[in-house]
């Protein structure tokens, strides 16, 4: 607020830092010009400036914004986005001629190409965050409304007990090995797997932080920022212990992390081996959550050790626990009860009589009389 007047603007940066040197300059732009209606005017953008185009736009978004905010795989996945689908539909378009109608029509004709409406969700995703950019740039007026399409609940694979047994029975002891039972019992990702260092790991504790994560050979934080700890059981910890410990990482080839397109392949062949369905790395993180959820661990517990920025990740294992709903109204009908017994501690006659039938009520009523 300044003079009465409100000037309210979004960050172009995703967190509170970015958005609070974001909040500095304009502050320092209304003082300069002593309103915010002077300001509003000097970043409108002219025509010249909106006459761009998006396939024009494209390099100086990858290089002032996704490479300063995004992750290596993040950018990666946004410039397939870019060259395979997004460009042949609005390469050739002014920033601001991208109108819902458009971005409709672009909807329609991939879903009848076959994309799935996650991928094309993710596509408009990429393109939205553009085109807010553009915003900020000062190059486009107002972002379109992109309507996303409705998706259906993700599914994922675990392995069952006696699958993940077939697994680590056609696997012969190697670094392999101890890779696939440290993730079914950490749940890991396969990047933070890799990017495990021995000064992350207390033995004697029986302790492990996560800390890393290494994607495309670029080392970096977790996937939500945070680190987090998880305790070892005794069959991980005596793996680790006969580990080799001469290379800083616990998992290397030749004093490089492993190959993730490598470690893929080689899962896939154990798992013909073992004559059950191909596994990914990341079903063996699935496996881990599973178990937890289906012997009863809290759901928030589940999300700690994952490292799940939000719980609703979490949530699609609940089906895995089918008693808790029951369990739940046990506890309801365990106070029914309680409430309702007499002095003696037994259920009195009314109560009796609420919990059966009519018919039942009918017959036990003739045998009083």
């Amino acid at each position: 607020m300044y003079n009465g007047e409100r000037l309210r603007k979004p960050s172009p940066g995703n967190s509170k830092a970015s958005a609070e040197q974001f909040e500095a300059f304009l502050r320092q732009l209304v003082a300069q010009h002593g309103s915010v209606r002077e300001v509003l005017k000097i970043r409108k953008p002219t025509k010249s400036q909106a006459c761009i185009t998006l396939a024009e736009f494209m390099p100086r978004w990858f290089e002032g914004y996704v490479a300063v905010y995004n992750r290596p795989k993040e950018q990666h996945q946004k410039r397939c986005a870019f060259r395979a689908h997004l460009l042949q539909s609005f390469g050739t378009l002014r920033l601001n001629a991208i109108t819902t109608e458009v971005i409709e029509r672009y909807k329609a004709k991939k879903k009848l190409s076959g994309l799935t409406p996650k991928t094309i969700n993710n596509h408009l995703a990429i393109l939205r965050k553009c085109l807010a950019t553009a915003r900020d740039w000062n190059l486009l007026t107002e972002v379109p409304h992109v309507p996303t399409l409705r998706t259906s609940r993700p599914s994922f694979r675990y392995l069952s007990e006696s699958e993940e047994k077939a697994l680590l029975a056609a696997t012969p002891p190697c670094q392999l090995r101890s890779m696939i039972l440290v993730a079914l019992r950490t749940g890991l990702r396969f990047s933070e797997l890799t990017a495990l260092r021995w000064e992350d790991i207390d033995l004697n504790r029986g302790l492990l932080a996560v800390h890393r994560s290494i994607v495309e050979g670029h080392i970096g934080p977790t996937k939500n920022l945070r680190s987090r700890h998880i305790r070892l059981t005794r069959e991980v910890l005596d793996v680790l212990q006969a580990t080799p410990k001469e290379h800083p990482l616990v998992f290397q080839h030749d004093g490089a992390p492993v190959h993730q397109q490598v470690a893929i392949k080689r899962l896939r062949r154990l798992s013909k081996r073992a004559g059950i369905e191909p596994a990914t790395w990341h079903d063996l993180r699935h496996t881990f959550a599973s178990r937890l959820v289906a012997r009863g661990a809290p759901l928030p517990a589940v999300q700690q050790l994952l490292g799940h920025a939000d719980i609703a990740m979490t949530m699609r294992y609940t089906h895995l626990a089918p008693d808790t709903v029951s369990s739940a109204m046990d506890l309801l009908e365990e106070r029914w009860v309680f409430l309702n017994r007499d002095s003696e501690g037994e259920l009195s006659s009314n109560c009796h009589q609420a919990v059966l039938s009519p018919t039942q009520q009918s017959s036990a009523q003739s045998e009083t009389r």
